[in-house]
């Protein structure tokens, strides 16, 4: 395009010297012959075409300028767009250089993230190991406790005695009594419990504690203990040993509810689906109360109550019956005059009847009957006796009697229906 337009404008400038030698031509000519009206005329119309051909020429000049002038600031356009372009590809490749090293940055940190949801995970992993580990341990803890229940009460009351006799005095004393258990399912065939209570060693029917003594600690005994086995597989079997609470059906007029005796009962009960009988029980029943290993002290026998219970469950309809007979016979009873009252604070300095300087202690103290020592050493019985005795020739107490014991109880429950209010 460059070389077009170079050569018109070498064209445009010879346009005029070819122009001018028609014309020496012609003024050289006039010299020699006379100038003629055509040759003014062809003179003009060459300098008319000659004008028109520079108009042309400038015309295509103005054009070339322009066009020019065009191209110029196309190509400033060109060059101010590409250094545009070359300043966004800077500014672009700044900015990628920043993304890749904020994508370097956010990498690291991924990967470092990725570490640390790692070790959490392992660390959940093992936490959720040990919770899990932990909650079996406390599962099968709490297995173990669900099987047994807790029981225990603790009562402080004042106990006063009015006596309105010329050898007696009144009393007005402080008791507190404490009590604490546990009973329940050792496996699938044995149960088990014990139960601690306070109250004096010397009696076996009270678990209340006199605030006495110039402040000395109060005495917690072993109340209960015992084992009994009743399998599944033959639920009509129970056999029971230890310290327990009474299993033979009994009323407080023969046995004090407040005494928990010592041996062994062996129940075999049997569960009914006929019209009249729907249980029948029979129960052997062995208690050790005295164990005697003195040779010169009543032969070296020991001292038990041995028997059994049959009882049974009647159902009329109308009427339900409960029936029980007990036959216990108690062997060896004398031991409990020969044996020595446990009274706190009480000497035995004293003989028979003579004080000597024994002060009343907490105890049960002396057992009162008739020929029987008012002062240690004297009887054990806490609640007294009234039963005839005698001694010997060495001077030992009996009883003038055996204890042959029978008991028959019967409780009925009617389920007759009061008619309603008309």
């Amino acid at each position: 395009m460059m070389k077009t337009i170079v050569s018109l404008f070498a064209a445009a400038l010879l346009v005029p010297s070819l122009a001018a030698q028609p014309a020496a031509k012609v003024k050289t000519k006039s010299k020699k012959e006379a100038v003629t009206s055509e040759d003014i005329k062809a003179l003009r119309d060459a300098l008319a075409a000659q004008s028109a051909m520079l108009a042309t020429q400038q015309q295509q000049i103005q054009e070339l300028k322009q066009e020019l002038e065009r191209r110029d600031q196309t190509s400033r356009e060109a060059q101010r767009q590409l250094e545009q372009t070359r300043a966004a590809a800077t500014d672009a490749q700044t900015k990628t250089a920043a993304l890749e090293a904020a994508a370097n940055n956010e990498t690291a940190a991924v990967a470092k993230l990725s570490t640390d949801v790692a070790d959490v995970k392992a660390d959940v992993t093992k936490s959720n190991g040990s919770e899990k580990e932990d909650r079996k341990r406390l599962s099968v803890l709490e297995g173990t406790l669900g099987r047994f229940r807790f029981s225990g009460d603790i009562r402080v009351r004042d106990d006063s005695i009015f006596q309105s006799c010329a050898t007696c005095f009144d009393r007005n004393r402080a008791r507190l009594r404490v009590r604490f258990g546990l009973e329940g399912k050792l496996s699938e065939d044995f149960t088990g419990g014990f139960f601690l209570a306070t109250g004096s060693l010397g009696d076996s029917n009270s678990t209340n504690e006199t605030l006495t003594n110039f402040f000395t600690r109060k005495t917690i005994g072993l109340d209960r203990g015992y084992i009994t086995y009743q399998p599944l597989a033959h639920k009509w079997l129970q056999l029971t040993g230890g310290k327990f609470a009474y299993p033979w059906t009994r009323t407080s007029a023969t046995f004090d509810p407040d005494l928990n005796p010592e041996g062994f009962d062996e129940k075999f009960s049997f569960d009914f689906h006929q019209p009249l009988v729907k249980n029948f029980t029979i129960q052997g029943i062995q208690l050790l109360f005295n164990e005697n290993n003195n040779s010169k002290f009543l032969t070296a026998h020991d001292s038990f109550a041995v028997g059994g219970q049959v009882s049974s469950k009647l159902d009329l309809g109308f009427l339900t019956s409960i029936s029980s007979f007990t036959v216990l016979n108690w062997r060896n009873t004398d031991a409990i005059l020969n044996a020595w009252a446990f009274a706190v604070q009480a000497n035995t300095t004293g003989v028979g009847t003579t004080n000597n300087g024994n002060v009343p202690g907490e105890g049960p103290g002396c057992a009162s009957g008739l020929n029987l020592p008012s002062f240690p050493p004297c009887v054990f019985g806490p609640q007294g006796f009234t039963n005839a005795t005698f001694s010997d020739a060495s001077g030992k107490p009996h009883f003038l009697l055996q204890f042959l014991y029978a008991d028959f109880i019967l409780t009925t429950r009617s389920r007759l229906e009061s008619p309603a209010c008309l």
